[in-house]
C-alpha cells in the first residue's frame, strides 16, 4: 500500500470524482473539500486500487482529520497508515468519530498515542468546526495551513 498526499485541487478529474463518491453526498468531508480545495489529502492506493482517503486541516491550534476507507478494505490497516502518515507530518492530530467502530478503533488509538491523539465526536462539535472556517467574500471557506 502506498499513501499519496496532495491538495485536492491538483488531483486529476477523475481522482476528485472518486474521491467526491467515497464520501457522503452531503458529508463534512465533501463540504470541506468543496470549501478548501487546498486541502491536504491523503489518499491510499494499492497498486492502482483506490484503498481510502483522508483529509488534515488546521482550525485554530489543532489538526483536524477526517478519513473514509472503502468498506471492502476496512480492517486492513488502511485507516492506521492513513492516521500514522498524518501524525509523522503534523504531530498531535484530533480524529472525529462518527460511528461505533470509529468510536473503539480511535479510542484504542488514543490510548496507545495520548500525547498524539485527541478524539472527539464529530456529530456534537460539526456546526461548531464548519462555522470556524475562514470565509472568503464569495462565502466560501479561506483555507489555514495545515
Amino acid at each position: 500500500m502506498h499513501i499519496v498526499r496532495k491538495e485536492y485541487d491538483s488531483w486529476d478529474g477523475t481522482t476528485k470524482e472518486l474521491l467526491r463518491r467515497a464520501t457522503l453526498p452531503d458529508g463534512a468531508m465533501w463540504k470541506i473539500v468543496r470549501a478548501i480545495p487546498e486541502i491536504p489529502t491523503y489518499v491510499a492506493f494499492e497498486g492502482n486500487t483506490f484503498l481510502g482517503w483522508a483529509i488534515a486541516w488546521k482550525l485554530e491550534q489543532e489538526t483536524i482529520v477526517q478519513l473514509y476507507v472503502k468498506q471492502r478494505h476496512r480492517r486492513k490497516g488502511v485507516a492506521l497508515k492513513l492516521i500514522r502518515r498524518i501524525m509523522r507530518e503534523r504531530g498531535k492530530v484530533t480524529l472525529c468519530r462518527w460511528t461505533h467502530v470509529t468510536n473503539m478503533f480511535f479510542y484504542h488509538l488514543s490510548l496507545k498515542h495520548p500525547e498524539h491523539i485527541r478524539v472527539v465526536t464529530w456529530g456534537r462539535h460539526e456546526d461548531e468546526y464548519l462555522a470556524l472556517l475562514p470565509k472568503r467574500k464569495n462565502g466560501v471557506a479561506k483555507p489555514t495551513a495545515a
